[in-house]
């Protein structure tokens, strides 16, 4: 799951630019540390309405809670912002990363979001004897929505200052 904020093209072109400059690498270092600045409080959001996500309680042995962090936490921690200048992946991005997430667990991030599936089985604390359906509980685009545009003309406005320094060292 992603939210791109600043198409491909815009950054590639950046960073092109930012190489045949003299100061270049100073005003890349300034302008991805605007960038990740503008995405850093939708990053947060996001982390925030992981954890906030309800819990149903089925954790009743303490030796189950230590061995596994749940659900909310793990894709809190695989969510990020992401600055790229360069590749298929030039962009500015907040996401939540299945790759970040354990083997078996990867896909779990559209799952909970309701993209992949309304829901899913799985068996309780790996009691392969318990199965219990899983419902869907979407947070990512929920949270991100209300603060994208504003997000997406700060980038934007922040690419637009790099390329006049550009066009005025010239």
């Amino acid at each position: 799951m992603r939210i791109e904020l600043v198409d491909s093209g815009d950054l590639k072109a950046v960073g092109k630019a930012l190489k045949q400059q003299a100061d270049g690498k100073e005003l890349r270092k300034q302008l991805a540390k605007e960038l990740r600045s503008e995405i850093r409080p939708m990053v947060q959001a996001v982390k925030a309405a992981w954890l906030a996500a309800p819990s149903r309680g089925h954790a009743t042995s303490s030796r189950s809670r230590r061995s596994e962090p749940n659900l909310r936490t793990l894709l809190a921690k695989a969510t990020a912002g992401q600055v790229r200048f360069t590749g298929k992946e030039a962009g500015v991005r907040v996401r939540t990363d299945g790759r970040k997430l354990p083997d078996g667990m990867k896909a779990l991030g559209g799952y909970a979001e309701g993209i992949r599936r309304r829901g899913w089985r799985h068996p309780v604390f790996g009691d392969t004897e318990t199965w219990v359906q899983q419902r869907a509980f979407p947070r990512f685009y929920r949270t991100v929505q209300p603060d994208e545009s504003r997000a997406r003309q700060a980038c934007i406005d922040a690419v637009d200052t790099v390329f006049d320094k550009i066009a005025r060292a010239r």
